[in-house]
């Protein structure tokens, strides 16, 4: 995948969430850039770069709740369109609690 017209920044929140400083908010709340004329999310295209095409049949989701957040280890693969909810753990992890988990790591 070609790189970005400009490069990203971002500044990182006390949770670990990246918030985007060099792209503009979309309408929808979520940083968008453009690349080979192609407009994308920023934090979905930070996760195409780590890990590859997002699963056939998945969006990515946010298990922080902020759009904003462009953090690729805070966006999972998710089966659906219903909102996940969260609690953390006795580690201070986010754990999902509302959708049971795949042998992937990511909710069914």
């Amino acid at each position: 995948m070609s790189r970005p017209n400009k490069p990203i920044t971002f500044v990182v929140d006390v949770n670990g969430c990246h918030s985007c400083t060099s792209h503009p908010v979309g309408d929808k709340g979520y940083p968008t850039m453009c690349v080979q004329r192609r407009n994308f999310h920023v934090g979905r295209w930070l996760w195409m770069q780590k890990y590859g095409e997002v699963p056939s049949g998945r969006v990515l989701k946010h298990f922080c709740g902020k759009k904003w957040c462009i953090n690729a280890d805070h966006l999972m693969p998710y089966r659906g369109s219903g909102n996940i909810e969260y609690e953390k753990n006795s580690d201070d992890c986010w754990i999902c609690t509302s959708h049971p988990i795949d042998g992937t790591g990511a909710p069914t």
